[in-house]
């Protein structure tokens, strides 16, 4: 065997090498690609399910402030010393739908989560992630409309509260003035 042989042989064994090495580094290539889209699926995963959970939070949170609107108005009526009427009836079911649409997002909200999340395509999982999303700012929206509702009742009670206890202050300071026959 000549040099120039040897020198054919160890290029021939080198490119071996080159060639496994290559090889090895388009696995390992692999791997970490596929280890991205495991952990990009999971975390999408994660992300459905904890905006799934935020939704029934926020919509629980609506429909108990509805159901509070309910009370106060009632409460207003009452310290207005009257009876509830038609037109109250009217003011009753706007809150009444507030709370109906904050129902029917937190069983989206509830379906969400007790579906198999891991079993879905990850253009499914944004489908819903994004859908769940559009519920979180609906949900704000009914909750600053009822909160505002409710703060001007709660406030008008306050109100009324204090009118009537300057009535009955008052009826009771003429009814103790002297020269007056019933106390």
């Amino acid at each position: 065997m000549t040099t120039s042989d040897y020198i054919a042989l160890l290029g021939g064994i080198a490119s071996v090498f080159a060639a496994l090495a290559a090889w090895r580094s388009a696995e390992i290539a692999k791997q970490a690609t596929q280890q991205a889209a495991r952990q990009q699926r999971e975390t999408l995963v994660r992300q459905t399910s904890a905006a799934a959970q935020s939704v029934v939070t926020r919509a629980n949170r609506v429909i108990q402030l509805a159901a509070s609107v309910r009370v106060a108005y009632e409460q207003l009526i009452t310290l207005s010393h009257r009876s509830l009427v038609a037109a109250d009836s009217e003011v009753l079911a706007k809150s009444a739908q507030h709370g109906t649409r904050a129902q029917k997002i937190c069983d989206a909200g509830n379906a969400v989560l007790s579906s198999e999340l891991e079993s879905k395509s990850d253009a499914e999982l944004a489908r819903t992630l994004t859908s769940l999303e559009v519920f979180l700012v609906e949900l704000d929206g009914l909750k600053e409309a009822v909160s505002t509702e409710l703060n001007g009742y709660e406030k008008e009670s306050q109100i009324r509260r204090e009118t009537n206890a300057r009535m009955q202050a008052a009826a009771l300071g003429a009814k103790l003035q002297p020269g007056n026959p019933r106390p």
